[in-house]
Parts: C-alpha cells; sequence; structure tokens
C-alpha cells in the first residue's frame, strides 16, 4: 500500500516558508526583532491646519467643509475683521485662499463655501476640484458662484431671487444645487446646469420653502421642505425632475407613567405615538438610590428616546 504523504508535506511546507519569513523580517546579529511585522493596525494620522488670513479670537478661524476623493479639502476662513474667504487645502498641504467677484469686505460679508443662510452640506467640492457657494455683496444680499478645477471663478442668481441665491452643492457632471429667496423671503430650489441654464424646483406643499441639501452623481437630490404650518417634511426630487415627498412612519416606542415604590417598577406598555413627540414621564415618590435605581433599570429596556424625569 502506497504512503499518503503529499498533503503533510505541503503543510510542512507552508509552515516552513512562514517560519522563514518571520525570520527573515527579524534576523540580525542580537535578540530577534520582528518590529517590522505589522501584526498592529496602523493608527490614524490627524493633521491641523488653518487657512492662511484666519482669525485666531472667537467666532474667527478655519472650517473645512468638503473633501473629494483626491483628498482636496475645501471650506471657509473668518478673518480678525469677520470676513469670510473660501479656500481649498490641496494634499501636499498647499492652502489657497479666494473671494468672488462682487463680494463684500464689510463683518459678515464675503465668500462661502457652500450656502450663507442655509444647511451645510458635504458636496460642496466635485472630483475633479470644482467647488461651489455663496457670497455676500455689500448690500448683504447672496449670490452663487462656481470655483472651476482651474480657479476660474463664475457667479450667477437663479431666476427670481430678489433677497438671494446659495450655491449648496455641486457633483461630477458639474451640476450645482442651491435655493434662492423670493421677493417673501420665501426659500426655492434650483439646479444650475454646467451650461449656465437653471431649473427651479419646490416640494409638493412647500408653502413656507424648499430647502435642498445635496445631490448624487446621478442629479437626484435630497433636502426638506415646510408646510402652511412651517412643519419641516422631507423630499426628493429624481433626475428626471419628479419632486416626491416624505414623512418617517411613527415608531413603536415605549410610553410610561409609572409609580415606583420602593425601588420597584412595571413593565412599559407600548404605543404608537407621533414621531418626535416622545417623552417618558416618571412620577417618583421620596428621592431614594433605590428608587432612581430601579428607574435607569426600566429605562435601560427601552430604545434610546427623550426622557423627562419628574420628582413628585
Amino acid at each position: 500500500m502506497k504512503a499518503k504523504i503529499l498533503p503533510n508535506i505541503f503543510i510542512s511546507v507552508a509552515v516552513l516558508f512562514a517560519f522563514t519569513r518571520l525570520l527573515a523580517a527579524g534576523m540580525s546579529d542580537g535578540p530577534q526583532n520582528f518590529g517590522n511585522i505589522p501584526f498592529v493596525r496602523p493608527q490614524p494620522t490627524f493633521i491641523t491646519f488653518d487657512a492662511p488670513g484666519a482669525g485666531t479670537d472667537p467666532g474667527e478661524g478655519t472650517i473645512p467643509q468638503a473633501i473629494n476623493p483626491s483628498g482636496t479639502i475645501t471650506g471657509t476662513s473668518i478673518d480678525v475683521n469677520f470676513v469670510f474667504h473660501g479656500f481649498l487645502r490641496a494634499k501636499d498641504g498647499t492652502i489657497t485662499t479666494f473671494d468672488a467677484n462682487g463680494a463684500g469686505t464689510d463683518p459678515g460679508e464675503g465668500t462661502f463655501v457652500g450656502s450663507a443662510n442655509g444647511p451645510a452640506s458635504p458636496a460642496t467640492i466635485n472630483p475633479a476640484g470644482a467647488t461651489t457657494g455663496t457670497y455676500v455683496d455689500a448690500n448683504f444680499v447672496t449670490h452663487g458662484f462656481l470655483r472651476a478645477s482651474d480657479g476660474t471663478l463664475t457667479t450667477f442668481d437663479a431666476p427670481s431671487a430678489v433677497n438671494g441665491t446659495n450655491g449648496q452643492a455641486i457633483n461630477p457632471k458639474g451640476l450645482i444645487l442651491g435655493f434662492y429667496n423670493d421677493a417673501s423671503f420665501v426659500a426655492h430650489g434650483f439646479l444650475r446646469e454646467p451650461d449656465g441654464t437653471i431649473t427651479t424646483f419646490d416640494a409638493p406643499g412647500a408653502v413656507n420653502g424648499t430647502v435642498p441639501f445635496s445631490l448624487n452623481p446621478k442629479g437626484a437630490v435630497t433636502g426638506q421642505s415646510f408646510d402652511a404650518g412651517f412643519n419641516a417634511h422631507g423630499f426628493v426630487r429624481t433626475p428626471d425632475g419628479n419632486v416626491i415627498g416624505f414623512d418617517p412612519q411613527a415608531p413603536l416606542i415605549p410610553s410610561r407613567s409609572t409609580s415606583i415604590p420602593r425601588g420597584r417598577s412595571r413593565g412599559p406598555t407600548w404605543t404608537q405615538v407621533p414621531f418626535g413627540t416622545v417623552s417618558c414621564a416618571i412620577r417618583t415618590g421620596r428621592s431614594s438610590r433605590s428608587t432612581f435605581r430601579a428607574l435607569a433599570e426600566e429605562l435601560s429596556k427601552a430604545p434610546s428616546q427623550l426622557v423627562s424625569i419628574q420628582r413628585g
């Protein structure tokens, strides 16, 4: 009968090969050193920076806004006069500052990467290095701008933008998303094509404004709108121009109104309540460690929600 030794040979060769690599990595005339072998995951490196001209007093400084796949960072700096400026930080650490044509130079004016008076977007720079944002002129009116990857600056205003235009985000195709304020200071969304064509839009039921946040490479947009009662709702605009509003469904969350005598408590009752309005009110008797220990144990059994504790 032939002995089956090939599997053992393969295993032995593999072990010998691995052991040889370990010895080679740590071989020296002295004690063995395996420090070059990456047994431990490399630790992250933190780099701090400040844009040239950024102030150092409270309310001043450097505010990074977004980073693209090549590592270029864009953001806004605030100088000692509380004037705003845009900046780009290349991967090698080189920082370039810029100001849009027509940007004001008094406190509160200047050039903002992203919106000057709306929510921040993480998409203010695209993979090519083009950046969009807003500048505030000497009359304190906002206007949009595009800074191309070669540094060319183009300013623009949306139609009917009586009270300002804000550049919010830009995708890889150069499509710019933003919003503008009409004569009644109601916000409306817009998209600016690379050729400069601007299309405006509103979410369904947006009586008191449509404020887009960001867009994806295909041109789909998301943001929030405000109805007649100033209640906020989410929306998505598809690349073909269809705008759909949405609201999250109310989750099942615990609702308690429980007396906890001598450290004991009853279990929670589950009920359907409007999203975002949950509170857990627990009326206790005499303050004691056992009572609040029982309270902590009771609350730890439920999902994290807003809790109101009343001591009676």
